[in-house]
Order: C-alpha cells, then structure tokens, then sequence
C-alpha cells in the first residue's frame, strides 16, 4: 500500500510543484499590476542578410507596433540589431520544398548576444527558395532561451512579392500587416503559457486583415493583463 502510495505521489510531484510554482507568481505579478496602466512590451528587431532597416523594418515595424498599442495596455520599446551572421533554414516537404528560418537555424552564439527582451522579430532574406509562409511563429515549448527563460520570437523573409510597403486590407503597408499578424502570435505565445495560461487570441476567418487582427486582441482581458503583473522581462 505504501509502495502504491509513493508511486502516486511521485507521478504527481511535478504538476503539484507546477500548480504551485504558477499561484506563487501569479500572485506576485497581481500585486505589481496597476489596473488601466500600460505596460512594458520589449521588442528587439533583427536586421539580416542586408534587409534595409527602414524599409524593411523601421517602416513596417513602426506601423504593426502603432496598430497593437492603440489596441491594447502594451506601450512598446523596438531596438533594432543589424547583423551579418550566417544562418541555415528549415525545409518542409509539401507541393514543392519550402523553406523558412527558424529559431535552431540561427547560432546559438549569436542569440545569446541578444538584449533580454520580451520578444524578438528576426527579418531575413530567402533568395531563391520557396517560402514556406507569409511568417512564422511558435509557442514558447519552442522559444529561444535568453536570459534563463525562453522568449517567443517571430521571423518574415524580406525579399517576398507581399513584403512591401504599399496598402492592403486597411494597413498603410502590406508588410505591416504580415508583421502585426506574427507579434500578435508572439503575444499569444506568452500569454498561453505557464503561468498565465490566458486564452486564444482568435478572429473571423475571412475579414478584413485590420478587423482579423483587431478582433483577436481584443481577446485580452482584464484577467490576462493582472496575470501579467508589470511584464517584466
């Protein structure tokens, strides 16, 4: 009996420790949160394989992080990070074999240079590859580890037809839009995970790109934005 007992109690040490680990820092960050205030969203902006930084970034960026302030408490710090580093990228097999980069195709070396931030946009080239999508993001079971815990992060190939600085779906610029669609997707990372564990930031399929976006942070609630506490990196 008391074998049986142990083997329970060993199988369930983990989610205890767990459930615990995640109330001891919700209540923390709700002691931090100040109810209306805005709150810091740290984002560092990396500049590869000579994509322009304004066109490319600054424009574009500018735009995407604008539309997202005026829809929710995140007040937003860009840093910009120009960088020469080689990379490889990611195949996946469908039609035709097509590429992204991800995260494990960049050095480590490098990502352990990056300032600690709250989450990271990497904007790269493809060449002659075929793009896997518009861009990608994951959850954070994928981030990047950076500063001892992992960061979402979120990479767009620069040299695509859409990647361009001209209005689309109610964005002044269609890369705009491509880069408010993944730092949104790096906000549902974070907020999905342990220990804050808010919903999906979901929209209607099929509305316009501005409405889409719009809609899904407005999936934010009061309840998600205390579990956040401060936000502090």
């Amino acid at each position: 009996m008391l074998e049986k007992l142990r083997d329970i109690f060993v199988m369930l040490a983990p989610y205890i420790v767990g459930y615990v680990s995640d109330y001891i820092q919700n209540r923390r960050a709700r002691a931090k949160y100040v109810p209306g205030a805005r709150m810091p969203w740290n984002l560092t902006v990396v500049v590869m394989d000579g994509s322009d930084r304004h066109e490319h970034a600054e424009i574009p960026v500018t735009e995407a992080v604008a539309f997202i302030e005026a829809r929710t408490r995140f007040k937003f710090n860009v840093r910009y990070v120009e960088t020469d580093v080689a990379h490889d990228f990611t195949p996946y097999d469908s039609d035709v074999r097509r590429y992204a980069m991800m995260g494990w195709n960049i050095p480590d070396s490098f990502i352990q240079t990056m300032p600690v931030s709250t989450s990271y946009l990497f904007l790269y080239k493809l060449g002659d590859l075929v793009p896997a999508q518009a861009g990608s993001a994951l959850g954070l079971d994928f981030g990047l580890i950076i500063g001892g815990r992992p960061r979402p992060y979120c990479t767009v190939a620069t040299d695509q037809r859409w990647y361009v600085n001209v209005p689309n779906q109610g964005f002044q610029s269609w890369a705009a839009q491509i880069l408010t669609h993944e730092i949104v997707n790096t906000i549902q990372a974070k907020i999905e995970a342990a220990p804050y564990k808010c919903g999906q930031l979901t929209g209607t399929e099929g509305v316009r790109g501005d409405l889409f976006e719009s809609q899904r942070l407005e999936k934010l609630t009061e309840d998600c934005y205390a579990k956040l506490g401060d936000n502090a990196d």
